[in-house]
């Protein structure tokens, strides 16, 4: 397992699992709907860095990787 896979497994799809549960939860709740809704944008908006921080995680490897094919050739 690689780091990229070993990034989105205990990274991102905890984020998106806890996510799913707010919603859940949101959708369920009469009183405390603007709670969740609170949660529920924080936890997007940590969701979208963790997105972009792997986008950036890729890039890096995609160099990284024609770095070490254009040293072997």
């Amino acid at each position: 397992m690689n780091y990229l896979e070993l990034y989105c497994k205990t990274i991102i799809q905890p984020l998106e699992k806890m996510r799913n549960q707010i919603l859940d939860k949101y959708y369920s709740s009469i009183f405390f709907k603007s709670k969740y809704k609170l949660l529920l944008d924080k936890v997007d908006k940590e969701l979208m860095n963790k997105y972009d921080k792997f986008d950036d995680m890729i890039e890096e490897e995609i160099k990284f990787q024609e770095l070490l094919k254009d040293s072997v050739e």
